[in-house]
């Protein structure tokens, strides 16, 4: 009867270090899926990382273009201010001529009709004697 249950406990025995083993290789199933998808998440960390680096450096370009541009649209406004105000004076300037073609032309149109009537006065004077 010893023997029997010295068997039974040896059967037992070998049934549990099978469950043991079977266990083992379980867990060591579950450690490699754990550390390969640790691996691949460390992999998209990384990647990830870089693309944020990569669009950080994106946006500070972006900042530095738009700056520029902004700054050249002031240029650009404060010239066509310029302009504006010298086509402004050029307009002057030309009404100022034309003013003055104006006085000259009635001037000249004043000192034709004197002379028509110096002419006309001229000519009674050259009849008369």
């Amino acid at each position: 009867m010893l023997s029997v249950e010295i068997r039974k406990l040896a059967d037992e025995s070998k049934r549990s270090a099978q469950r043991i083993s079977t266990l083992v290789a379980e867990i060591q199933k579950v450690t490699n899926a754990t550390v390969m998808a640790t691996e691949e998440g460390t992999k998209n960390v990384e990647r990830s990382s870089q693309l944020a680096l990569t669009t950080s450096e994106t946006f500070q370009n972006l900042s530095l273009a738009i700056g520029e541009a902004t700054e050249s649209a002031k240029q650009i406004s404060s010239n066509v201010q310029q302009q504006a105000i010298a086509v402004k004076q050029v307009i002057d300037a030309m009404g100022t001529l034309n003013q003055g073609a104006s006085e000259a032309a009635t001037g000249i149109s004043q000192v034709k009709t004197g002379v028509e009537t110096l002419n006309e006065a001229a000519q009674k004077l050259k009849r008369m004697v």
